[in-house]
């Protein structure tokens, strides 16, 4: 979660001592993005009534400077009304122990496309056949992070998983991924947790 200036009641995903919980403000805030000019990396803004981490143009695809709430773990929430295949996919693999849980060992963002697509391939390449009709591979941890298929140098299905899902869905929760990553501007090897919410 992103904001230049931020009033009202809001809630965002527990601090790191208090997973899944919501803390909510009754009070405005307001802060500076430091100037571009200013720095060159991410800096971290502690004077304020909340630390944040700013960074310049750091985040993959994007040119602007932005500051995120540095206390708190980025999560990325799927709606199983929204794609279920995908909730359903996560949700099983996280069950036997895979990284990504709220509260447990959280995933980490990755940059490098030619290790994400290393991963994609290498996780898909146990996915023998042809896939059925309207669907396409989906595999956890998800292809951009550290703990993947080919750079969390782990096995097939202990430490990741792939299967056929949905390919309208995939792509769906695909745009949500990406959509999460920029408005929490997750920077390489930044941590995060997937909900695979089961009940919305």
């Amino acid at each position: 979660m992103r904001e230049d200036d931020r009033s009202g009641s809001n809630a965002w995903p527990g601090s790191r001592r208090h997973y899944g919980e919501n803390i909510s403000l009754d009070s405005q805030l307001t802060w500076a993005t430091p100037n571009s000019g200013d720095f060159d990396k991410a800096v971290y803004v502690t004077d304020g009534p909340i630390d944040l981490r700013c960074d310049n143009g750091m985040l993959k695809g994007w040119t602007n400077t932005g500051c995120v709430f540095s206390d708190t773990w980025p999560t990325l929430t799927y709606k199983r009304s929204e794609v279920e295949e995908i909730v359903g996919h996560i949700s099983r693999t996280q069950a036997r122990g895979n990284p990504g849980a709220v509260g447990d060992v959280p995933l980490t963002r990755m940059y490098d496309d030619a290790d994400a697509e290393q991963n994609r391939e290498d996780a898909c390449s146990f996915l023998t056949g042809s896939p059925p009709a309207g669907a396409n591979c989906d595999e956890y941890p998800f292809a951009h992070t550290y703990e993947g298929a080919y750079t969390g140098g782990g096995d097939y299905p202990s430490d990741f998983s792939v299967e056929w899902v949905n390919a309208t869905q995939n792509s769906q929760a695909g745009g949500q991924h990406s959509n999460s990553v920029r408005d929490q501007r997750l920077l390489d090897k930044d941590a995060f947790f997937v909900f695979p919410d089961m009940n919305s």
